[in-house]
């Protein structure tokens, strides 16, 4: 079966400009390839210690790629497509590079929030839009505790180690404040500066007073164990952070462990 592909597109593309070197064919494309061959829209030549493959590029090889890339090899060979793109230009959704965010929210107690129920905004299955804060939370338990714990918040989303672009891109055509609550260690500050870097007007990190007391009492060694931590944790020094997040880095460096949201509630 003929797969289309962004490597193939690409290989393709290059064909159309001249000679390329048959060592560029990927093993996932030989088939398509091969079948080009049969068809004798591409030919093998010699050229030097390597072969190359050239394209006639008539009418029958211009059909074959409308068939296997509906909008060309061009538009397929292109990065960063969404799911509705590859659909379009490579015959399959799943080629993308976008994930689908597995978003939790919860909408807090006002009458107007109250009758929107389940919210994915990834999917914009409504036109509610909160002006009130919202509150992003690493932890799940702080999460399903967060009218408790943010009284004053309309919306918490939940989201899982590194904030994704996806869950930011929805967060930033919101209005009101943002507050992120992750956990205190090198992943949870690096969530919260990307944050901040893309909104910078409307970010905020929450940092209970008392945290270097809570740091010194509850904090955890074995999250710096973790390789992510770490690696992040140098990242982190090369970055030109706000004073929250340099203040939390000196923590875990003092402390050398990383601070669970979860200590800072019952």
């Amino acid at each position: 079966m003929i797969v289309g592909t962004q490597s193939l597109a690409r290989f393709l593309e290059k064909l159309k400009d001249g000679p390329t070197p048959s060592s560029e064919v990927r093993k996932s494309d030989q088939i398509a390839i091969k079948n080009l061959e049969d068809l004798g829209f591409i030919t093998k030549e010699k050229k030097g210690n390597g072969q190359v493959y050239l394209l006639d590029n008539c009418s029958g090889y211009r059909q074959w790629e409308l068939n296997i890339f509906p909008e060309g090899t061009l538009d397929a060979s292109l990065s960063g497509k969404t799911r509705s793109e590859a659909g379009r230009t490579l015959r399959d959704t799943k080629r993308s590079s976008q994930s689908d965010p597995s978003i939790e929210i919860k909408i807090h107690g006002n009458k107007e929030s109250a009758k929107v129920g389940s919210l994915n905004w990834y999917y914009k299955t409504s036109n509610f839009i909160p002006g009130g804060k919202i509150v992003l939370i690493e932890n799940l338990r702080t999460f399903l505790s967060s009218e408790e714990i943010f009284p004053d918040a309309e919306i918490a989303i939940r989201y899982d180690g590194i904030i994704s672009d996806e869950i930011i891109n929805v967060v930033q055509q919101l209005e009101g404040t943002i507050v992120i609550a992750p956990d205190y260690d090198p992943v949870g500050i690096l969530s919260y500066h990307r944050l901040l870097s893309t909104i910078k007007n409307r970010t905020e990190l929450f940092v209970p007073r008392d945290i270097e007391r809570m740091f010194e009492s509850y904090s955890n060694k074995s999250l710096m164990a973790k390789s992510k931590n770490k690696s992040t944790l140098k990242s982190l020094l090369n970055k030109d952070l706000d004073d929250q997040a340099g203040y939390i880095v000196s923590l875990i460096q003092k402390y050398n462990a990383g601070l669970e949201q979860e200590t800072l509630h019952d």
